[in-house]
């Protein structure tokens, strides 16, 4: 039968003897499967709401199994979500009393853009430069959105490369979102060390005095391992953390103490020493007479 049908029986066994009953033979409206998925077309990592859009059969007692050709994936729920990471086809299979009926849908899952990239260097002094070159996907369409925090761009655009600097020390965060043509995004961030300068300074005793004069230099530097003194007056540079310098003709002097901490970072400190030229005394003895003397001085 095509539709609900009743069917008559009656026996004859003899003219005494008659029966009759009847049997219904229930037909079930057809089963109808029409699975989708919404979105059919994702990118990596974003969900997917299956529906299995069941009709037929009879209402409202369906026996769901849904199955993937990949990944595994399993579920009884009449729709429920999945998270492909590849294409996959999702199969439904329903029952309803003793019909069957079984369908697919295929999602297609498309991969997300690269979106690393490096600093170099990655540990930076204040004020040095560091340049951010994109190692990621690039093509035509693709747009990038950097976040360099409080960053100095001097220079780049798009992809890069960026030169950039910071004023302050700490952890320097950046982040770029790549997004495709097709709408995928793919996100990167790493972490840049800004590193504190040290301080440089120092005392000189004396600043001033006749040539020849020894001066001594007090470090009062923080934050250095290593230093570099430069004396202003050609001689060889001194390298200790306190040091002594003679100087022997007059004139203005500039002394300059680099600091260099551990990482390579620098600070200089300058000050002046003053040399003045020593006095010159010259004399002369002249006789006036055997019982006199006269001294005759000038100094310069």
């Amino acid at each position: 039968p095509t539709v609900t049908t009743t069917y008559y029986v009656a026996s004859d066994l003899s003219s005494s003897c008659h029966n009759t009953d009847t049997v219904v033979v229930f037909v079930l409206p057809q089963l109808v499967l029409n699975p989708t998925a919404n979105p059919d077309s994702i990118c990596n990592g974003a969900q997917t709401h299956l529906f299995s859009n069941i009709s037929g059969g009879s209402s409202g007692n369906y026996n769901i199994s849904w199955t993937s050709n990949i990944g595994g994936f399993t579920s009884s729920q009449n729709n429920p979500f999945a998270s492909p990471t590849s294409t996959t086809t999702y199969y439904l299979a329903v029952t309803s009393g003793q019909c069957a009926m079984n369908d697919s849908t295929t999602v297609v899952v498309r991969p997300v853009p690269s979106a690393t990239f490096n600093a170099s260097p990655s540990g930076v002094c204040i004020n040095q430069h560091t340049t951010i070159q994109f190692t990621g996907s690039t093509g035509s369409g693709f747009i990038y959105n950097w976040n360099f925090g409080n960053a100095n761009v001097v220079s780049g655009s798009g992809g890069g490369p960026y030169d950039l600097f910071w004023t302050s020390p700490g952890s320097k965060s950046i982040t770029v979102v790549v997004t495709d043509p097709l709408g995928c995004t793919g996100t990167s961030t790493i972490t840049v060390t800004g590193f504190p300068d040290p301080v440089a300074a120092f005392t000189a005793s004396p600043m001033a005095g006749c040539d020849p004069f020894t001066v001594y230099f007090n470090n009062n530097s923080t934050g250095a391992s290593t230093y570099v003194w430069t004396f202003g007056d050609a001689s060889a540079n001194g390298t200790t953390q306190n040091t002594t310098h003679l100087y022997t003709s007059p004139g203005t002097y500039l002394v300059t103490l680099t600091a260099n901490s551990s990482i390579g970072c620098q600070a200089t400190f300058t000050s002046n020493i003053i040399v003045h030229p020593s006095p010159q005394i010259n004399f002369s003895v002249s006789a006036t007479d055997r019982k006199s003397t006269r001294l005759n001085s000038s100094h310069v």
